[in-house]
């Protein structure tokens, strides 16, 4: 992933609302706007440029998700499924970024499930477009709940981290899980232990940032997930 814009937050939030992981530097990234096109008043579509690129979103009507259509100079490379239902669930730019460092641009499109309700509604969809030496993208997929514009946090000198936050279920108490990930050999890698992670924010009604001890390390590392995903239970 959340890829590719790093907003600081300002200073007056940090202040008082961050997670233990906000206090490391932010990775900076390019990005594009996604145009939201009204077809009419119950279709729409999702378009941003970046160079020979175009992204498309496209509404699929009657489905639960539409579809995501990445172009290179009109020519079609990728069409993979979008966990969205409305096109201007798109609410965040596409990011730009050399996450595999070969030296060309791989693309990354957030949407939220817009036709969830509650708490799921809150779920972010990332898609990654990354280039392979061919001039071909590998497409990596994966949700979270933490959906700050993406962002890769820099844990130590060489190494900028993903953030997967995950809801869990323990003891009949809810917590945010916070997992960390690499991306390696074209997808994400779990470095979470290296970091002495996965973390828990209890998920109260008044909303708290401190991570709690009363998960024992044993049931943190059950929780801990491969892949950012949405929730878990024990």
């Amino acid at each position: 992933m959340k890829f590719l814009c790093a907003l600081l937050l300002v200073i007056s939030f940090k202040s008082y609302a961050q997670y233990p992981f906000e206090k490391y530097p932010v990775k900076s990234y390019d990005s594009v706007r996604m145009k939201i096109i009204y077809i009419d008043e119950n279709h729409r579509k999702g378009l941003a440029k970046y160079k020979d690129f175009t992204i498309k979103l496209e509404e699929e009507k009657g489905l639960e998700g539409g579809k995501i259509l990445l172009y290179k100079k009109g020519k079609l490379l990728n069409k993979v499924d979008g966990d969205f239902v409305r096109a201007d669930a798109a609410d965040f730019p596409v990011y730009i970024e050399d996450v595999n460092n070969d030296g060309k641009p791989d693309l990354i499109v957030e949407t939220y499930g817009a036709s969830a309700a509650g708490l799921a509604s809150a779920q972010l969809y990332t898609t990654c477009f990354i280039s392979k030496a061919d001039n071909t993208f590998n497409v990596l997929q994966f949700e979270s709940f933490y959906d700050k514009p993406q962002k890769e946090y820099q844990f130590d000198k060489n190494n900028y981290l993903i953030v997967g936050e995950s809801l869990a279920d323990y003891q009949n108490h809810a917590y945010w899980i916070f997992d960390l990930y690499k991306y390696k050999n074209g997808r994400l890698t779990n470095v979470s232990k290296k970091y002495n992670y996965p973390i828990a924010v209890p998920y109260l009604n008044k909303e708290t940032f401190t991570a709690t001890n009363k998960l024992p390390k044993k049931v943190l590392q059950h929780f801990s997930l491969k892949v950012p995903a949405s929730g878990t239970q024990y």
